[in-house]
């Protein structure tokens, strides 16, 4: 299954001190972040995805959306948003 987001996922740095960057994988697109951010800010800020309709697995392990504002990503963490569909 493949997930489009709006606009493109791409690299994205913010400035931070001293320039320390935080690379994790975001549906095996590598993403560069500058600042720590929780699965919540991930969504929102960076990616500008909607927290409706989809799961987030942080190292092949679900992360629950009432955890997704406490769940802090480290370097190296694999993300995955799997979005939901419907059909049968």
């Amino acid at each position: 299954m493949q997930l489009s987001f709006h606009p493109p996922l791409q690299v994205i740095s913010y400035r931070f001190k001293k320039n320390n960057k935080m690379e994790i994988t975001v549906n095996n697109l590598p993403l560069k972040l500058n600042a720590p951010s929780s699965v919540a800010q991930l969504l929102s800020a960076v990616l500008q995805v909607p927290g409706t309709g989809i799961a987030i697995a942080v190292n092949q392990a679900i992360v629950s959306k009432s955890d997704w504002p406490d769940h802090l990503l480290q370097p190296g963490d694999q993300v995955v948003l799997i979005k939901a569909t419907q059909g049968g």
